[in-house]
Formats: C-alpha cells, sequence, structure tokens
C-alpha cells in the first residue's frame, strides 16, 4: 500500500468506479467526484498528492480547454500539487501544451491498469520529493551574527535563563525538521561555545526545549554553507576540529559566479520572476544586450549582488523587459572580463591576473583571493600551477 491520498476527477461515473476500484487496492485513500467545482472545497477539507484530472466535462467537448483552465486553478492554490490530466481524445500538441502549464503526465482513456499505477507511483515520488524541498526551504536557517545570538533557540537547547521569551515549551528548528534535512547557512561565524552545542547535538542526535530538561531524539540530514576558510580556522583555533570532521563527510566547493556562465543568465531570471511577483511588477525577460552585460561583469559580490542587482532593476524599470541601463552596473567591475577579449591564451591570462592581484596586495594571499573571487586553497593551485 502507498503512504499517498488520490483525487480522481470525471464526469464519467463509469470512470469513477473503476479508478476507485483500482487505485484503493493500492494507495492509502481515493477519493473522486464528478465536477471540478468542488475542487476548493475538496482541497481544503482533505490532503491530497495527487489528482488525475479529465479534460473536457461539457457535452461534446474535446478541445481540452476546460482542463488546462482547472489546471491551472489547482496549481494557483498550491504549485506543488501533482496533476495527471486524462483524456479519451489523443492529441499531442494538448499534450505539451498541458505539460507546458504545469501537468506532471498525461494519459488516455481507457486506461491500461499496469500504466496507470506506474505514473501514480512515479507522481508519488515526485510529490514526496516536493514536500522535502519545501520543508528544506521552510528551515532554511542562517547562522549570521544576529542568528547566532539565538541559536539556543533554533537547536532546543536548556538556556532559558538567558532568554526573556523562552518561557515556553516549543521545539526548535533541528526537531522540527525530524526525519529531513535542515540547511545552516554561514555556518563559520558560530562561537566557539555554539559550536560545542551544535556538536554535541550532531553527536547524541538529541535535542532539549527550551525550558525543559527531557532529551528528544531527533534523525536529521544536515547541509551546512559558509564562504569562511574552515580549516584555516581550524588551525587558528577558531572553528573546532572535530564539528568541522563531523559536517565535513561530503565537501562541494562552489566556483565563483564569474566562473559559472550558465548559471548566470539561469539565476537572474529566477530573480526577476521572484521580484516582478514580490513587486507586482509585469516584467517579460532581460533582453539579449543586458544578458550580455550580465555575462561580463566580474561579480566580486557573487550570487547576492546578481540578486541585489535585478532587484533594483524591477524596482526602477517601468518597460516590459529588462534592459542593459536597467543593470546599472559597476563600468570598474568590468576590468578583469575586458582581459578576455584579447588573443592571449586563456592560460597566461588567469596566470597575470592572479600576478597582478598578489603584486596589488603585497603577497596577501587573503586580500588577493578576495579580489578575483577566489578561496584563498583556490588562490594557493593556482600560484603552484603557475610557478608564481
Amino acid at each position: 500500500m502507498i503512504d499517498a491520498n488520490i483525487l480522481v476527477i470525471d464526469d464519467d461515473d463509469d470512470i469513477l468506479l473503476s479508478a476507485r476500484l483500482f487505485l484503493k487496492q493500492h494507495f492509502n485513500q481515493v477519493l473522486t467526484c464528478k465536477s471540478p467545482r468542488e475542487i476548493n472545497v475538496l482541497l481544503s477539507k482533505n490532503e491530497v498528492d495527487i489528482i488525475l484530472l479529465d479534460m473536457n466535462y461539457q457535452k461534446g467537448a474535446s478541445d481540452g480547454r476546460e482542463g488546462l483552465y482547472w489546471l491551472e486553478h489547482i496549481l494557483s492554490i498550491d504549485k506543488d500539487y501533482v496533476v495527471i490530466l486524462m483524456t479519451a481524445f489523443g492529441n499531442v500538441e494538448l499534450a505539451v501544451q498541458a505539460i507546458k502549464k504545469g501537468a506532471t503526465d498525461f494519459i488516455l482513456k481507457p486506461w491500461e491498469n499496469e500504466k496507470l499505477f506506474a505514473t501514480l507511483s512515479a507522481a508519488t515520488k515526485l510529490r514526496q520529493s516536493n514536500k522535502k524541498v519545501k520543508k528544506l526551504e521552510k528551515i532554511h536557517t542562517s547562522m549570521q551574527s544576529d542568528m547566532a545570538r539565538q541559536f539556543e533557540n533554533i537547536i532546543g537547547t536548556d538556556e532559558s535563563v538567558q532568554f526573556t521569551d523562552a518561557r515556553e515549551d516549543k521545539p526548535g528548528r533541528f526537531e522540527m525538521a525530524d526525519g529531513g534535512t535542515i540547511f545552516l547557512d554561514e555556518i563559520g561565524n558560530l562561537s566557539l561555545p555554539l559550536q560545542a552545542k551544535l556538536l554535541s547535538v550532531l553527536q547524541n542526535r538529541t535535542v532539549t526545549r527550551l525550558g525543559e530538561s527531557k532529551e528528544r531524539k531527533i534523525d536529521i540530514r544536515l547541509i551546512s554553507a559558509t564562504n569562511m576558510p574552515l580549516n584555516e580556522m581550524v588551525a587558528k583555533s577558531t572553528f573546532r576540529q572535530d564539528l568541522l570532521f563531523r559536517i565535513n563527510t561530503v565537501e562541494l566547493i562552489l566556483p565563483p559566479l564569474r566562473e559559472r556562465g550558465n548559471d548566470i543568465v539561469l539565476l537572474a531570471n529566477h530573480f526577476l520572476q521572484t521580484f516582478c511577483s514580490k513587486y507586482h511588477k509585469t516584467i517579460k525577460n532581460i533582453n539579449a544586450k543586458a544578458q550580455q552585460v550580465l555575462l561580463n561583469y566580474s561579480w566580486p559580490g557573487n550570487v547576492r549582488e546578481l540578486q541585489h542587482v535585478l532587484e533594483r532593476a524591477v524596482i526602477m524599470t517601468d518597460g516590459t523587459e529588462i534592459s542593459e541601463s536597467d543593470l546599472q552596473l559597476s563600468p570598474q567591475k568590468f576590468g578583469s572580463q575586458a582581459v578576455l577579449q584579447t588573443d592571449m591564451p586563456l592560460d597566461e591570462m588567469e596566470k597575470m591576473m592572479v600576478n597582478k592581484a598578489i603584486e596589488k596586495h603585497k603577497g596577501n594571499i587573503s586580500r588577493a583571493a578576495a579580489e578575483l573571487g577566489l578561496t584563498r586553497a583556490a588562490l594557493y593551485r593556482r600560484i603552484e600551477k603557475f610557478g608564481l
């Protein structure tokens, strides 16, 4: 039995009966209704994972317009609903249109039970994945200085005497993330005492709520991020080595944004949609010239700077697209990219840039690395590579 709730919407009683008899053998709960106008009530009263939605309801209709309308309506309620459209009229163009509007899949009636089960099983996995991502977004936690002062609230340690608002027996974010994933951003900003508390939680797999002494077991996956050199901090005794070992099972090093050309436009479009929604603006796209400017810029502030630039552009523009002038990027920050337009071999250009940065900062590796948008380790690798 698969732990998922299915809602089937079709105006044909025989289809509803057939679906209910077959699906209830395999899924936790099967709901059926004849009219899509009942969707709002059903979704508000029931926890639904997957919706099987017919595409035609009016007598003689075969163009699928009703199904597309109700598909958009469902996704406007919750974009994470998994909707599978059904129709007795096979049409490739209609199927493509449905997928573009957000449908997960498209099946023909009458269906083969094996195919229907396989489609719904795959859809269930997608729904579960969406739930995990949503939980991760909800419990995203930053370790920046203001949040670090409230770290006991986050992990739920019994330090209620330090906090005037800690009179309630309530779960911390680690307990909220039980069975899922918690993301700790800027973990390098944690003080040594708070690092010790985090290490204790990770080693013992238990937390204690504020205001009580009972230990509660947790099962979490931890993802942490920082732009600080943790290995150097360990050497300087500002970051615990045992904590680094605990959190460093798998390490992913993300290059500076300017070295990830394919990501720049993708991220810019993502931020465009986000801020258009936030500020209720209708901006269709970033035009070609503006995209080229984004690609040529050196992005010393990485993704945060790109996010800020797009937010400002969305606020300031009155047009239907983002143009070069809307970006308002500093001309001084195009210098390192301008070199790339010469005929010099790539390795020679890189060597020249590295050498210039080191000379400018009189051998200070940290400052040179910061100017180049590299970690100290990455800069050391380049120094060794070029024999500098």
